[in-house]
């Protein structure tokens, strides 16, 4: 891949796994995975649907369907952890930061065990916006 200036909106998490709004979207050829998370503000239950946006990018969407029993947060999880083995570059957005929170948070305690201060130190040691550390903090609560 080559160099890209991202724009201070898009936020490194870790190495490989990259977090903004929706204005995110529009830096999609420098992923190979994309997630939208806004439909998780209805529900943690439902599918993933996923969709070739170019020869090296995919968009998985996740699709709330209350009946389903289906845990997509486990679903996203296993997504960002079969990219993450590959060493994909992937961006998490949604149109606020509180749904890829959940699920940054969620991969981060459950694939690396990471503990409410293991994450609030990861925080600490960048420069993240506002409303990013807020959704954090109210996950962390």
């Amino acid at each position: 891949m080559t160099a890209l200036f991202l724009p201070p909106y898009m936020y490194q998490m870790i190495d490989h796994l990259y977090l903004s709004d929706l204005r995110g979207f529009v830096y999609h050829d420098f992923f190979d995975v994309i997630i939208n998370t806004s439909s998780l503000r209805y529900g943690n239950s439902g599918s993933i649907t996923k969709y070739t946006l170019s020869k090296k990018t995919i968009q998985v969407l996740v699709n709330v369907q209350p009946i389903t029993t289906q845990n997509v947060l486990e679903d996203l999880c296993n997504e960002l952890l079969q990219a993450t083995v590959v060493h994909k570059k992937i961006l998490l957005y949604s149109d606020s930061y509180d749904t890829s929170a959940k699920v940054i948070y969620t991969y981060l305690t459950t694939r690396y065990h990471f503990t409410k201060e293991d994450i609030t130190r990861m925080l600490l040691t960048r420069p993240y916006s506002n409303g990013l550390l807020s959704a954090f903090r109210t996950i962390m609560k």
